[in-house]
């Protein structure tokens, strides 16, 4: 470690004349050695899989043996930190994704770059450091020995900001240009020389990325974060506190369910986007979390483990840079939330243009999202305006970056007036958004429902009334919708597991899925045909349920809402006449009595034929 201080020419040793002529209020900043052992981690996570490989404890220790590591870091906390800088952008997930997916499309090489010993390389620092050896010295120190750093080392408060500070002239330096819109995306020039100045250990293929297991392979990159996920404990609860579901949590088990949801939060953000509802929904009852909650998330941890080998791919298609368009799935869920809040989110990502005909595509998804509207929504089409707006704003911004991409000279602002831009594929499973937004007529009447629809269409380009196939939003059936597991707790994680690992997306439901719904039809009619005969065996001064009287009540419950409907079209043709009779003198038409109109209806064999699929779905018992 010192050889390293050397090599980069860290520090000064101070002499005892220079040392005196130090100004009388200079501070001493003490350092001190952090030991560490390299295989620690991957020992426990060896350990910790060692009934599932069938492992030994010796051959444990014999594949990660003690590894020691020593560094000499500054104790950054005895300095003031008035006027010192410490910010330093860092790449997002979406730019991770983005560089993943762009190597799929241009059949590139992933390569990953470790920069040694990074703080040590950047040079100069505005400011009088004076620095303490630890204890015991560097080898050649003398014990009380005092150093001038001539750059932010580890440890300092601005040691990040001088890393990048010393990167980006770097890279600079040799023609590689940074993205505008999103920080720390550079857009490659040349790496051949940037090996030799930074230091950089470089590794293609496979390697291990910000926690993530990268690999590359028949140019399909997978992305996976297994040993984070057998990482991840259960928070342990009592029996007799799991008895009480809604007793508040302590001051203690407060602080291991905010350290469980951090850890939760990291995998599915990063790589397992299906369970992050389950955090977004267990961090909004942090406000007075109990029981109950702890349980719901020991839940999402074991769905996590049970599926830890699931992986985030990009798969290599006939899908190419240029052709690409921007799509986004967005969907909410009403009033789901604490305090009556909406669950909204989204998934952005690259595929075709021809998605929309109903045969597989491939796809590329980029960024998913998952949380609560702030603002409390009166309706369910207000909380899918709200997601549906969220959504657009994020497949927009990827659509400038994938812009910025194929025209990285360009400025933003002819990007954005000049060049032509390619509509947003928006999807949602909402029938009533669906409408509302593609249709002239019909407006909404709640006024907030009316401004975020008009934001939506502004953002996506007003409707010059060229082409009536140019649609706003496009519905997709909701065994399809890829977003619905980002709103509620409990729906089914298979379509969007799918697509993240296959690269592939259908907006056809599939036979299974049709099977499914039929199902859950006849069992809703059913359920509700059962209830119709638990009243009446319930009813006071009812025969038991004879044969008779339970007939004519179930046939009169279950089929109340059609002749309702009949009876508003009579209504509505009657009122129609009476116009037409206004203008002729004819006498107006009459509506039958309603009890005459239901016997009517009643006696027809179309209610039988309606009621018997039902009663098929009853038990024999019931």
């Amino acid at each position: 470690e010192w050889s390293s201080w050397m090599k980069f020419d860290a520090v000064q040793e101070l002499t005892a004349e220079e040392i005196a002529q130090l100004p009388p209020d200079t501070k001493i900043i003490g350092t001190r050695w952090v030991h560490t052992d390299k295989n620690d981690k991957p020992r426990l996570l060896a350990k910790a899989l060692a009934k599932r490989t069938g492992k030994t404890a010796d051959q444990i220790k014999k594949e990660f043996p003690f590894e020691a590591k020593s560094r000499m870091v500054v104790q950054g906390c005895q300095e003031n930190d008035n006027g010192i800088r410490s910010d330093s952008p860092t790449a997002s997930l979406l730019a991770f994704n983005l560089v993943c997916t762009v190597a799929v499309l241009q059949r590139w090489i992933l390569v990953a770059c470790d920069a040694s010993t990074a703080y040590l390389q950047s040079q100069g620092i505005d400011r009088l450091l004076i620095l303490r050896a630890p204890r015991p010295p560097p080898p050649g120190v003398a014990q009380h020995a005092l150093f001038r750093a001539k750059g932010s080392i580890y440890g300092t408060k601005d040691a990040g900001r001088s890393w990048w500070k010393k990167l980006f002239r770097t890279l600079k330096k040799y023609r590689w240009t940074m993205s505008k819109i999103e920080a720390a995306l550079f857009y490659l020039a040349t790496l051949m020389a940037l090996e030799k100045e930074l230091y950089l250990k470089v590794k293609r293929q496979e390697f291990r990325f910000c926690g993530k297991n990268v690999k590359q392979k028949d140019n399909t990159i997978a992305v996976d974060q297994f040993d984070a996920i057998e990482s991840i404990d259960y928070m342990l609860l009592a029996p007799a506190r799991r008895k009480l579901p809604n007793a508040t949590l302590t001051e203690e088990e407060k602080s291991n369910f905010r350290a469980l949801i951090g850890q939760m939060g990291w995998v599915t953000r990063q790589s397992r986007p299906d369970l992050t509802v389950n955090v977004s929904m267990a961090s909004q009852s942090m406000g007075r979390p109990t029981v109950k909650d702890v349980v719901e998330l020991n839940k999402a941890v074991k769905m996590l483990k049970e599926t830890s080998e699931a992986k985030w791919r990009f798969v290599a298609s006939d899908l190419t840079l240029e052709e690409c368009r921007v799509f986004c799935f967005a969907d909410s869920s009403f009033a789901n939330g604490e305090g009556l809040k909406s669950q909204c989110g989204y998934v952005v990502g690259l595929t075709k243009e021809s998605i929309t005909d109903g045969s597989e595509h491939p796809i590329c998804l980029l960024e998913t999202y998952s949380g609560s509207i702030k603002r409390v929504c009166r309706s369910t089409l207000a909380a899918e305006s709200n997601g549906f707006l969220a959504g657009a704003e994020a497949a927009e911004y990827v659509r400038m970056i994938l812009m910025e991409v194929k025209y990285p000279t360009e400025r933003l602002i002819d990007l954005d007036r000049e060049f032509k831009k390619d509509r947003v594929l928006c999807f949602t499973d909402a029938k009533s958004l669906e409408s509302s937004i593609n249709k002239d007529a019909g407006i909404s009447q709640d006024k907030r429902v009316r401004i975020l629809l008009a934001q939506v269409k502004e953002l996506l380009g007003l409707n010059d009334y060229q082409d009536d196939k140019n649609l706003y939003a496009i519905w997709v059936d909701t065994s399809q919708m890829l977003a619905d597991v980002l709103t509620k707790c409990g729906c089914e994680r298979e379509p969007l597991l799918s697509a993240l690992f296959n690269g592939t997306w259908r907006r056809e439901p599939s036979d299974e899925a049709q099977r499914k719904k039929e199902q859950i039809r006849a069992g809703r009619c059913a359920q509700k045909l059962f209830r119709c005969l638990s009243a009446l065996l319930r009813a006071p001064g009812s025969s038991q349920g004879s044969p008779r009287t339970c007939k004519g009540f179930v046939k009169g419950r279950f089929w109340a809402h059609e002749v309702t409907s009949r009876q508003s079209t009579l209504r509505m043709a009657e009122k129609r006449q009476r116009r037409i009779d206004s203008w002729a003198g004819d006498a107006p038409i009459r509506m039958p009595p309603a009890d005459a109109a239901c016997q009517e209806f009643l006696n027809t064999s179309e209610c039988c034929s309606h009621l018997q699929p039902a009663l098929a779905q009853l038990k024999p018992a019931t």
